[in-house]
């Protein structure tokens, strides 16, 4: 009668932790109550075993547990406890009425227990603590009173009748309607992202992952705040985030500005096992995971990216693994932390921002426009420009700021202070900021933030042949993205070129040099006659009227990635300014960089359209060059590749019309494969006969002709034309692929004759493949090779006489009839082989040798699942 179940659900448990060393994670498992015991299940229904259990006359306490504002990182949302002799189990339900009635069952069994506790912890013990009190020991009594029947699965007595009339009171009156109360703000608490000290006595200081209300928002870079002991002041915006679900700013691992290479630099710079980030993917609205893992043996390391993904239910849920669904991305994060969950490593160590350090703000303090200079320490000299010179100084000897002195007659005052208007309303992390002006004195300084490394047009020539192509075109996407904030608040540079960019020490590359710069309503300004413009960076409108926009910024764009990506040379060195506007009047432009690809000078060449409408916008520009692996344009048009000549001349190319047939490309010198050694290519035999050649590929050469011949203009895209030649191949009949076949054949046959007389040179042999270590630990099967081993003898039993082909397709067939329920416990097998095999290849790789039984590879049924130890103490629960 005792075993008969009370109460039986599905629930997750969290690991009981009773060593020092033991893992968290959380399991699901199937909870049974019985009149005597607390049991748990594995959740499997066809392997269903006892984990461990728990006497119910040794329970202690039994109570929900407050979350405290921490992120649960399981499906479930709803915890409660169990304490038993020093212990707590951890166990938590899909829903409140269930938590509420596993909590009333358990306590109506236990309440006849003499060893009741007094005193309880209400919330969970964490990272060597109690998350209520604080206190560091895990057997520390609790710190709050515990009662029994005391919380909510109690219900309140009802009251005394005559009681009830006499407590009842006539309903207050209305309160009087103001017009301002259906508008009042609702309270926004924000989380403070870096530390502030506050430079003025109107400040408030912030202290990174502390929370702040607002109490007003001054303007776009400042906000006014109160922290929680009620002290008001003015804070930088940019310093702070909105506490909100689905704002991911507040979080560690998120990095917003951050692109697929830069997350991979990012990743191996940390370089640990599990170091992940959470960016933007290139697909809007959407998420990426990028984790690092190094343990692939031989000292290999890989990036593998993962797409949150979001299910078609309502509400809204994301995962990363089908079975782990999770309302918000932070809960998912947090779950996978703990749990691999089919990634190929926990996600451990969150890894920071592109630029950890904290950003820039619009002047040192709120509406601080003018700057003492007696507050000004002047360093060494960093430079001159077309207006002055500039110094590095401190402010306040806090401060490191870059001065600069403004000569006299070098512009109208007017000129000066409109300069000053711009830069300061510009912040932006890709722009350099303007913190004020001394504009009481004679020289007047303009103080702006310090750029250790100077302008970008130095760097790339000091550092010409460190840089790879990924860190050159992180260079432009940086320009690029300061750009498009500037054309999205309308602004034009008018001076845009590798010389007026600057960069810090963290290789990131600010936009500078505002001295041309005009605020105008209309996306265009007409320059006054006789003004200076940059010719080597300016389009053909600038030469022929004048006219500036942000088109013609984004011609100055093109002309500064090609100043990039050949390392620092002058555009056009070999012209003069003259002979350069003629040339590309009549159509001519900069010939391709040899560290540029095609599709890289690509977006040069759209960049120099002779109509300034058809160029592409910054913000489309920012997205094309975030393309993963810079996929080819298909709505940019294409120039045709010329080889990059020789440092002493300079080549220019016509600028031809979309339809142009690129050259066959050259393999570079530096080039580099995956599969093979640097020295591969050099390997290779040019006398060996030229391999055989396929039906199918006869029959693509025989379409790319007809299509040669029909559009002897048009581009081919490869992956359009190779998808329409595969559905035209299928389509064939017998017949008509025979003519194909026999020209394969024939092939084969001059392949083999001339094999015959072929002696390859010495060192020319084939490449043994790479020797196994017996000792590696063996790579897990997928769930349906887990199928096909169970199901395998069942078929060749039916069908005797069916070979290892055929029998492999039954067994296909056989899987894609089964439903998801059916699958689950292949994959759920799958993924702990794959988890024991993670472990396994842990200790392989840390010098430790795996005795490897063949006939101990097959998994047993015993604890392979809880792979992270957590069912370790689930054995000592288990007294059978």
């Amino acid at each position: 009668m005792s075993a008969e179940p009370l109460l039986e659900e599905l629930l997750i448990k969290r690991s009981q932790q009773k060593k020092k060393t033991s893992p968290l994670n959380y399991k699901e498992r199937r909870f049974v109550l019985t009149k005597s015991t607390l049991s748990y299940y594995d959740g499997r229904v066809e392997r269903r075993y006892r984990k461990g259990f728990i006497n119910l006359s040794q329970i202690r306490c039994v109570e929900i547990v407050k979350n405290g504002g921490h992120i649960i990182p399981c499906q479930n949302k709803y915890p409660f406890q169990v304490v038993y002799d020093n212990t707590t189990l951890y166990v938590f339900a899909p829903t409140h009425n269930s938590r509420s009635q596993w909590v009333q069952s358990l306590k109506d069994e236990i309440k006849k227990n003499s060893l009741v506790a007094n005193k309880f912890h209400p919330q969970f013990w964490q990272d060597g603590a109690w998350l209520c009190c604080r206190q560091v020991d895990k057997t520390a009594p609790g710190c709050e009173e515990y009662q029994l029947f005391g919380d909510i699965s109690r219900k309140p007595l009802p009251p005394i009748p005559g009681e009830e009339r006499r407590r009842k009171a006539p309903p207050a009156p209305p309160a009087p309607s103001s017009p301002d109360s259906a508008l009042d703000p609702v309270e926004v608490v924000v989380v403070a992202l870096y530390d502030f000290p506050g430079a003025e006595p109107h400040d408030l200081s912030l202290v990174k992952g502390h929370e702040y209300v607002i109490v007003e928002k001054c303007d776009i870079n400042w906000y006014k705040a109160r922290n929680k002991y009620g002290e008001e002041g003015y804070i930088p915006s940019n310093y702070v985030t909105e506490k909100k679900c689905g704002n991911l700013e507040q979080f560690e691992w998120y990095s917003k500005q951050v692109n697929r290479s830069k997350a991979e630099e990012l990743l191996r710079k940390e370089n640990k096992e599990g170091a992940f980030i959470v960016r933007d993917s290139s697909t809007a609205a959407t998420y990426t995971v990028s984790v690092y893992v190094k343990s692939l043996g031989e000292g290999r390391s890989a990036i593998k990216h993962y797409h949150i993904k979001v299910a078609q239910t309502s509400p809204k849920q994301y995962y990363l693994a089908e079975k782990h669904l999770f309302s918000n991305i932070p809960d998912l994060i947090e779950y996978h932390k703990h749990n691999a969950a089919g990634l190929v490593a926990r996600l451990r160590y969150p890894v920071g921002k592109q630029d950890s350090s904290a950003p820039s703000t619009a002047g040192f303090s709120y509406d601080k426009w003018e700057i003492n200079p007696s507050e000004l320490t002047f360093m060494k000299e960093l430079g001159s420009g077309e207006f002055g010179q500039v110094r590095l100084g401190k402010w306040r000897a806090q401060h490191k700021v870059a001065i600069k002195a403004i000569r006299e007659g070098a512009m109208y005052e007017e000129d000066f202070i409109e300069e000053a208007k711009v830069m300061m309303k510009l912040t932006h992390p890709r722009l350099v900021q303007l913190y004020g002006v001394c504009s009481q004195q004679t020289p007047i300084y303009i103080v702006t933030e310090f750029m250790e490394l100077g302008c970008l047009l130095n760097v790339l020539r000091q550092r010409k042949g460190s840089l790879s192509r990924d860190g050159l075109l992180c260079m432009c996407l940086d320009v690029c993205e300061g750009m498009e904030h500037l054309e999205r608040n309308c602004f034009i540079h008018r001076d845009l070129a590798a010389r007026n960019c600057l960069v810090n020490d963290s290789l990131v590359v600010k936009v500078s040099d505002f001295g041309m710069t005009r605020y105008v309503l209309d996306d265009q300004y007409t320059s006054s006659c006789g003004a200076k413009f940059p010719v080597k960076w300016s389009p053909p409108e600038v030469f022929n009227f004048c006219k500036y926009s942000s088109k013609s910024d984004v011609w100055s764009f093109g002309v500064l990635m090609w100043e990039v990506f050949t390392e620092g040379r002058m555009p056009f060195d070999q012209n003069s300014n003259h002979e350069v506007v003629s040339m590309v009047t009549q159509g001519h432009r900069l010939y391709r960089p040899k560290l540029a690809s095609e599709t890289i000078y690509g977006i040069m060449n759209t960049c120099w359209h002779e109509r300034p409408q058809k160029r592409p916008t910054f913000k489309a520009l920012v997205a094309k060059i975030n393309e993963p692996d810079h996929a080819p344009l298909q709505c940019l048009p294409l120039s045709p590749t010329a080889a990059a000549p020789a440092p002493q001349t300079t080549t220019l190319v016509p600028h031809q019309s979309p339809t142009h047939r690129p050259e066959p490309r050259a393999i570079p010198a530096n080039y580099r494969s995956s599969k093979h050694p640097p020295d591969a290519m050099m390997r290779k035999d040019l006398n060996k006969p030229k391999g055989k050649t396929s039906a199918y590929a006869f029959f693509v050469q025989t379409c790319r002709e007809e299509h040669r011949k029909k559009n002897p203009e048009q581009s081919v895209n490869f992956a359009e034309f190779s998808k329409k030649c595969s559905e035209r191949w299928k389509s064939l009949t017998p017949n008509d692929k025979k003519v194909f076949e026999d020209m394969a054949k024939t092939d084969k046959a001059r392949y083999n004759r001339e094999m015959k007389d072929y002696i390859p040179p010495k060192g020319f042999g084939k490449r043994g493949r790479k020797r196994k270590d017996p000792n590696a630990p063996k790579r897990p099967p997928s769930a349906f090779f887990v199928f096909c081993g169970e199901y395998r003898p069942t078929v060749k039993q039916q069908y005797p006489g069916l070979s290892i082909g055929d029998c492999a397709k039954k067994l296909g067939e056989m899987w894609s009839k089964l439903g998801q329920n059916d699958k689950q416990p292949y994959e759920e097998k799958a993924q702990k082989l794959r988890e024991k095999y993670d472990r396994d290849m842990v200790a392989y790789r840390g010098g430790g040798t795996l005795a490897r039984n063949p006939s101990s590879s097959a998994p047993g049924p015993e604890e392979e699942d809880d792979d992270e130890g957590e069912d370790e103490d689930d054995e000592e629960d288990d007294d059978e």
